[in-house]
């Protein structure tokens, strides 16, 4: 895998602008990723362990994810949605994208090119169909 752009990236989280994190978002080939381990703040309070090539993520609302290293999907509670990508490994840490922190936090995730920032607003993200199961 290519290695990302490290050019600086903020962080929106509602009206809150973060710039020089130091799991700062990453891109790599026009695909933004946010570290996971931001899940853990005050907002989402989530428990994110890295077991198994996986990501293992407990909500503060008791719903429990896994996302699979190297494969382009999330499993919620038992049922699995389709990502657009994998999450990615960078320096040890897991990065996710954008829609898997949509699935996850019900917020809307974007990325804002012109002020290259990742903008994670608690507005309600779209829908995102489930399939009961692993594929």
């Amino acid at each position: 895998m290519s290695r990302p752009k490290t050019q600086p990236i903020a962080l929106s989280i509602g009206s809150l602008r973060l710039e020089g994190l130091f799991y700062p978002p990453i891109m790599d080939r026009g695909v933004v990723y946010v570290y996971a381990g931001y899940l853990r703040t005050g907002q989402w309070d989530a428990k994110v362990v890295w077991r198994d090539r996986a990501a293992h993520i407990s909500l503060r609302d008791g719903r429990k994810a896994v996302i699979p290293s190297g494969e382009a999907l999330l499993v919620l509670d038992g049922n699995t949605c389709a990502l657009k990508t994998p999450l990615r490994v960078y320096r040890s840490r897991a990065y996710l994208p954008l829609d898997a922190w949509e699935i996850l936090t019900g917020w809307a995730c974007r990325w804002l090119p012109e002020s290259r920032t990742v903008s994670l607003d608690p507005a309600p993200a779209p829908k995102t169909a489930m399939t009961a199961g692993r594929p």
